[in-house]
């Protein structure tokens, strides 16, 4: 009785360091993210390469799990399926996440936008999206040099942009989990070297 007591106090001393370490993930992205974002007038992550490969995306993905993987990589926890489950949930929410928080932090001559309204309805987070993905534009740049202005692109590449970038959220958060699925496999492959030369 006295060692399942023992045993269930360090699961969940571990499960609280892995909760904490993927907290700090999510909430690190977010942060990072709004502030690249406040500073230099871009959406870092709607930013793409080529006009089409989701890199802003690829990067919310990779900065929401990664706090999870690194955990189950530290604490050597064996990552399985269910955790790239968890991966692809959070750089979804991660995502939207982002965009949540930029809505939250969007103020009008010091009026919150919410309360606004466009054809009557007010502005809510899901019109929030919606003006998003209706009103971005591009904005090129080469090397360290960058276009004047931006041109508008129409709903239709918006929004395909949008759920492109919420695809490479997907994929960042799935990439990042099988680069440190690797790093796992060879540090068992290291230690089972080690234990057959003793």
């Amino acid at each position: 009785m006295k060692e399942k007591l023992i045993q269930f106090f360090k699961n969940i001393s571990e499960m609280t360091k892995i909760l904490t370490y993927t907290i700090i993930g999510v909430a690190g992205t977010i942060i990072i993210t709004l502030l690249f974002n406040f500073i230099f007038r871009l959406e870092l992550q709607s930013c793409a390469l080529f006009f089409i490969i989701p890199i802003g995306g690829i990067y919310v993905g990779i900065g929401s799990a990664s706090g999870l993987f690194y955990s189950y990589l530290r604490y050597n926890k064996l990552i399985k399926f269910k955790q790239f489950l968890i991966a692809l949930v959070l750089g979804i929410a991660t995502f939207y996440g982002i965009y949540y928080a930029s809505y939250l932090t969007t103020y009008i001559n010091g009026d919150h936008i919410s309360n606004y309204e466009i054809n009557g309805e007010r502005i809510s987070f899901t019109k929030y999206l919606e003006l998003e993905k209706s009103s971005a534009e591009i904005k090129l740049s080469f090397g360290n040099l960058v276009v004047p202005g931006g041109f508008e692109t129409g709903k239709t590449y918006n929004t395909i942009m949008f759920y492109l970038q919420l695809l490479g959220s997907v994929f960042g958060s799935i990439g990042i989990g099988l680069y440190f699925l690797m790093e796992q496999q060879k540090r068992l492959e290291e230690n089972k070297k080690y234990q057959i030369n003793l």
